[in-house]
């Protein structure tokens, strides 16, 4: 996910918003923007956990491009936490798989191999015993 986050808000303190958004969504990138800003402002909405911080006005381009990095880093995030799971987990590699012979099994191998390259969740039912 992504949110843009406004420092000033209404009452609120968008720092301290920042600060909870980090504590119960932390694979969320935030975005952080202001039209009153400095430098130490910047710095503390980075330690504090911002993706980047944009001073406004900003230009819409600008905008639509740290969005698009902001979210091919938490896809990057997303597919190394998938890849370190399993390699931590007890899952055999493909070479240490025992398949069966028949038809049936080799069009379920076929169609594993379709779709092994995407992030689509896939679940194989069998017959009860089958394995």
């Amino acid at each position: 996910g992504l949110v843009l986050l406004d420092y000033k808000l209404p009452g609120r303190d968008g720092l301290d918003l920042l600060g909870e958004l980090r504590q119960r969504w932390p694979r969320t990138e935030v975005i952080m923007m202001t039209g009153h800003g400095s430098v130490e402002t910047a710095i503390a909405a980075m330690k504090a956990g911002a993706y980047d911080f944009l001073q406004k006005p900003c230009h819409l381009d600008e905008l639509e491009q740290l969005i698009a990095k902001a979210l091919e880093r938490r896809a990057l995030v997303v597919r190394a936490e998938r890849a370190e799971a399993l390699a931590d987990s007890s899952v055999l590699p493909p070479s240490q798989i025992e398949w069966g012979a028949s038809p049936a099994m080799a069009r379920v191998r076929s169609d594993l191999h379709k779709v092994a390259p995407t992030d689509v969740p896939v679940l194989v039912l069998g017959e009860s015993g089958t394995g």
